[in-house]
């Protein structure tokens, strides 16, 4: 979940962390967070997590359609 850069200094060795951003990592989150939602609650949860969506904005539904298309090559 993080990202470690090490640098080499006056003191020596040190290593730098800051939050990882890749798109694989964001995606490895949301499905474990789902997935203990699901295992937490059964699947009537479900419903309420499909309810949330309508909380998306267009711009965004356009963005995760268009990150879609690229993926699958289209």
């Amino acid at each position: 979940m993080v990202a470690r850069t090490r640098v080499v200094g006056k003191g020596g060795r040190k290593y730098l962390y800051q939050a990882a951003s890749s798109p694989a990592l964001h995606l490895s989150v949301v499905t474990m967070a789902l997935d203990r939602l699901v295992n937490a609650f059964g699947q009537s949860i479900v419903p309420k997590i499909y309810g949330c969506l309508d909380k998306i904005s267009k711009e965004e539904i356009e963005d995760i359609r268009s990150k879609i298309a690229k993926a699958r090559g289209k």
